[in-house]
């Protein structure tokens, strides 16, 4: 891909949009985009992963602050953070 559909992936991930919306916006076969972000050494997969996973960091980071400062709200959602991390990391 060029660096311009690159980019768009980068963005569009980001945005947590699906690979489906992702591929009708650059005007590439679903099924061939989709192969494409199933493997993990493709320079697409990269993009399109740690867009989507930087985005989170940077959300979870905003709820922490927030957890942090007080708010019961966020504490929840920090608290269902941890328990997430907690299975994951038993597997």
């Amino acid at each position: 891909m060029t660096e311009e559909q690159l980019s768009i992936i980068d963005d569009m991930a980001a945005h947590f949009m699906t690979p489906k919306e992702i591929a009708i916006v650059l005007g590439v076969n679903y099924d061939e985009f989709q192969l494409i972000l199933s493997d993990p050494s493709s320079e697409e997969y990269c993009h399109y992963h740690k867009s989507k996973i930087t985005s989170i960091l940077e959300i979870r980071r905003k709820v922490v602050k927030m957890a942090k400062s007080g708010s019961p709200q966020a504490e929840m959602l920090v608290a269902g953070f941890m328990n997430e991390q907690k299975i994951k990391e038993e597997f």
